[in-house]
């Protein structure tokens, strides 16, 4: 018990500097549209997840439906106005039926650990990308690759 509340705490303590380290700035969303959203990591936006929609900061304004939302990502500039390379971003698509596809991996698999650091999958990627499955009963869950790190509530 002791070892996954330390094994928590260390998690809890180092998402935040794995983001710094890999100079990450911004969180976007990005609609079907092409319309695109930048969040200010050092706001700390929250990201939660209801049945149908994908919510920043849990405000109506920054509430998108899954179905419009292209994907998601983390990258060291605000993305309104797309510069660079975009296959080096870290991006997180929302697929329904609580799947996700993650593109951009910097490690070999993707996992989702609940918050008692059990790892409750962990899915190997190709060239980069990977599908995984989230919970489907509510709770806080990390999502890691081994350098990115990403909390994610399930609602």
């Amino acid at each position: 018990m002791k070892c996954k509340f330390l094994l928590l705490a260390i998690c809890v303590v180092l998402c935040p500097l794995q983001l710094l380290s890999n100079e990450l700035a911004y969180l976007t969303v990005e609609l079907k549209t092409g319309s695109r959203y930048s969040f200010l990591l050092d706001d700390y936006p929250e990201i939660t997840f209801s049945e149908s929609s994908l919510i920043i900061n849990e405000e109506a304004s920054t509430s998108y439906e899954i179905k419009n939302v292209r994907y998601y990502y983390f990258s060291a500039s605000d993305q309104t106005g797309l510069e660079g390379n975009a296959s080096d971003l870290f991006r997180i698509i929302p697929l329904g039926d609580n799947r996700l596809r993650i593109e951009g991996l910097s490690g070999r698999c993707a996992k989702v650990i609940d918050v008692g650091g059990r790892i409750l999958s962990s899915v190997n990627g190709n060239e980069g990308c990977a599908e995984v499955s989230l919970p489907a009963q509510r709770g806080v869950y990390i999502l890691t690759d081994g350098s990115h790190t990403v909390k994610i509530i399930q609602k």
